[in-house]
């Protein structure tokens, strides 16, 4: 009913002013009138969530039961022995507790009280005191019902029911700007192999020198020059092929391989302007909450490296690819409806972003001629910053009301607990089968899996799995154009912070990747990657 009275939000409204359960609301989406699709005014959704969720708790918590009591009546237990004067003082009062009956308003002849009447005839020896059962079962079944509904409301939000089966396409970088990407990755994938080439030559060098003197290196480690190897001499030269264990890329990621700061400055400012805010517009996440775990270029070639990726699911909460090149055939991402065991094929334009949860299950299509080159991102919406364990801002409708939220949070508590019960994998040092966190108990692993199991499947049954096209092809200059205004503006105003801290006012695209988090949020470990690199290659640039 409360649907049915208060209209659908139209595109022009602006999100109110105020707050809602603490959390700031959203600021307009500068192109929001290029939208072909009505997104939700979030903050509309959620004022009305609340107020669905206070009804329906009054509902059953109060209201219903009111309506559903009745007289609650209580016989006296008397025997033989029991003298008259005792009989006479054992004479119970029948109680109203609920609806008054025409027969509780007539005084007795006796001038009792209005709603009372004596009880003349005592009840056979042995005969207990009897409560009506319908009460107490119809209690137990408002309750649950009241439980259920409750949750019912929460699970018909916008986020629980679009969102989270969702994939948004949009523009976000001009064919210039995509070109300029490629040849960046192009170059840093050339100092990766020179660098590569440089290591190989001085461990030869070291073993030649060695073995002239007939010295065994005990402290050879041969890993370091079987991963130039593969950079140096596996095309495509100076590209990762097995950064991702599990499912391995052929990729660059922009901040532990050799990009410049100018590049990751060009990188930033786009994605400030316009992907931050497209987020925030789709998912009604806080753009301060993003922080981007993994970054990276892939490359997809028909003749020289990888074509595809198999089936797979992405780390984090909400993922994005961009197309950067289209002198290819074949290609683009499948994404599988795992409840109806179909799938829709996504082949965006040049420029154009896919944004899905990572929970979706996806692939990369084969590549048959050409290369097809996309920039990657896995971001991870925290509710509190992992390091500083400051909060970031992020709505609990986003956060722990939001089915797609808790499944990843879940999901990455049980993978942090697994990694350090399994000791150095991720470079974390302790001990195999060792650990002193709470979230490794054997118990909350288990409640973890489960959780992620279950939401799961309960989001891939629940929720719509749709494509949804947010900008039409006559209105991306116009669209870029107005973001980048509003970027602009908003630029003027907020206040920069030490390289260390996470921006105010901004996602996190660069200083806070490669680490893992805890199901309460806070930092687990960081990856091998990181160490490698080191914390100053994080925290250099103010990004």
């Amino acid at each position: 009913l409360l649907r049915l009275c208060v209209p659908d939000p139209k595109p022009e409204d602006q999100a109110p002013l105020g707050k809602i359960m603490g959390d700031s609301s959203l600021p307009p989406f500068a192109g929001e009138q290029y939208l072909e699709y009505n997104l939700p005014n979030y903050d509309q959704e959620r004022t009305l969530l609340i107020i669905q969720m206070v009804l329906v708790a009054l509902s059953f918590f109060f209201f219903v039961p009111f309506a559903l009591s009745r007289t609650v009546f209580a016989v006296s237990v008397t025997t033989e022995k029991d003298s008259p004067e005792i009989k006479e003082s054992k004479k119970v009062k029948v109680i109203s507790v609920g609806k008054k009956s025409k027969s509780n308003k007539r005084r007795n002849d006796c001038g009792g009280k209005r709603g009372l009447k004596e009880v003349d005839e005592s009840p056979k020896d042995g005969v207990e005191e009897v409560q009506p059962s319908l009460p107490t079962g119809a209690i137990n079944i408002l309750n649950a019902c009241g439980i259920f509904s409750v949750f019912l409301v929460i699970l018909c939000s916008t986020n629980n029911k679009v969102a989270t089966r969702s994939i948004f396409e949009a523009p976000l970088f001009t064919p210039e700007e995509c070109q300029h990407i490629i040849n960046i990755s192009i170059e840093a994938a050339a100092r990766n192999a020179e660098k590569a080439r440089q290591i190989i030559a001085e461990y030869d060098a070291k073993e030649t020198f060695l073995n002239s003197l007939n010295i065994l290196n005990e402290n050879d480690d041969t890993s370091s020059r079987e991963e130039a190897e593969k950079v140096a001499k596996i095309d495509p030269l100076g590209w990762r092929k097995d950064r991702h264990k599990s499912y391995p890329t052929t990729d660059l990621n922009v901040v532990t391989d050799p990009f410049t700061k100018e590049d990751r400055k060009f990188l930033q400012e786009k994605l400030d302007a316009r992907l931050a805010p497209l987020i925030e517009r789709i998912f009604g996440i806080a753009r301060e909450a993003v922080r981007c775990n993994d970054m990276f270029v892939v490359r997809y070639d028909a003749t020289k490296g990888q074509t595809n990726l198999r089936r797979h699911t992405d780390s984090g909460h909400v993922s994005f690819n961009i197309l950067l090149s289209d002198q290819f055939e074949g290609g683009g991402t499948r994404f599988h409806n795992r409840h109806l065991n179909n799938f829709l094929d996504a082949k965006p334009a040049k420029g154009q972003v896919l944004i899905s949860p990572a929970s979706i299950n996806h692939e990369g299509l084969s590549v048959t001629s050409g290369t097809r080159y996309i920039l990657v991102g896995f971001t991870s919406i925290d509710d509190k910053d992992p390091i500083s364990e400051q909060p970031t801002g992020l709505s609990v409708f986003a956060s722990w009301l939001s089915l797609s939220w808790i499944q990843s949070r879940f999901k990455e508590g049980y993978h942090a607990s697994h990694t350090r019960l399994e000791g150095n994998e991720l470079g974390v040092q302790n001990p195999v089968g060792v650990s002193d966190n709470w979230s490794d108990n054997k118990y909350v692993r288990s409640l973890c899996r489960d959780i992620t199991t279950y939401i799961t499947t309960l989001s891939d049954f629940w929720s719509q799995h749709l494509h949804i096209s947010l900008v039409s092809k006559e209105n991306v200059n116009a669209y870029l154009d107005a973001l980048d205004k509003a970027d602009k503006e908003q630029s003027e105003i907020l206040q920069q912070v030490s390289s260390s801290e996470r921006p105010r006012g901004r996602s996190w695209w660069f200083g806070g990747q490669q680490i893992d988090v805890n199901v309460d949020g806070t930092l687990a470990s960081v990856w091998a990657s990181r160490s490698n690199a080191g914390e100053d290659t994080f925290k250099k640039e103010n990004l």
